[in-house]
């Protein structure tokens, strides 16, 4: 399954002076529906060498892709053989 991911702003706001919380919304779609919507907040501080719009960028990025890797994990044991013997298992062992 392919997925395809869309970043969106939401908002870029100011909480003080120089400093600015910046709101971005991933969207993933595994080709038939949303299957990730979520909005991410990180702040940045204006004019602070260490937290240059590209670290702001790298945070957003480790955030969206751990994300990710939570959606695919829990996708692949949802759709595991094992889980559904397991599901089979339970509904003859309760009525016995």
């Amino acid at each position: 399954m392919a997925l395809t991911a869309t970043v969106t702003k939401v908002e870029v706001a100011s909480s003080d002076k120089d400093i600015f919380q910046i709101v971005l919304n991933l969207k993933v779609n595994d080709g038939t529906s949303d299957i990730i919507d979520q909005d991410f907040t990180h702040r940045y501080r204006k004019g602070n060498n260490m937290d240059t719009i590209e670290v702001v960028q790298e945070r957003f990025r480790v955030d969206m892709q751990k994300t990710i890797d939570f959606y695919k994990d829990a996708d692949q044991i949802s759709l595991s053989a094992a889980l559904g013997t397991a599901i089979t298992n339970l509904e003859t062992s309760l009525v016995e």
